[in-house]
């Protein structure tokens, strides 16, 4: 099997796996593929397909969405729209959950907190 890399647009930088990730995961990764490296080209993200194709162009022959996105920071963000009107959020395939400003969700109730994990930080509630 080949090295196994985890397609993160959340981190600025690829890296080496650190163990700590590894650990959450349950499971062998080697590297974190990071926007140092995805934002160089087109990325196409198959997911039936179960494929990523990088240098993608687009011959009009797929159905595909085609998302504006800004950078900031070194990772892209997209426009979201909400309750409290249009917002820029940060694109991360690797989040398993959502983050938003408090201007964002200002007037609305909160579900409750809950943890996550991120490779560079480790984690955190």
């Amino acid at each position: 099997m080949g090295e196994v890399c985890l397609i993160d647009t959340g981190a600025p930088v690829s890296m080496g796996a650190p163990d700590i990730l590894c650990a959450e995961l349950g499971r062998r990764v080697d590297r974190v593929l990071g926007m140092d490296e995805l934002g160089k080209e087109a990325v196409l993200l198959d997911w039936p397909g179960r494929t990523v194709t990088f240098g993608y162009v687009a011959d009009g022959s797929a159905a595909a969405d085609v998302i504006p996105a800004r950078k900031r920071s070194g990772l892209y963000q997209i426009e979201v729209a909400t309750p409290m009107g249009s917002h820029w959020a940060f694109l991360d395939t690797g989040a398993p959950l959502s983050y938003a400003s408090a201007q964002a969700c200002a007037g609305l109730t909160s579900i409750g907190a809950r943890g996550d994990f991120h490779p560079g930080v480790g984690t955190f509630t």
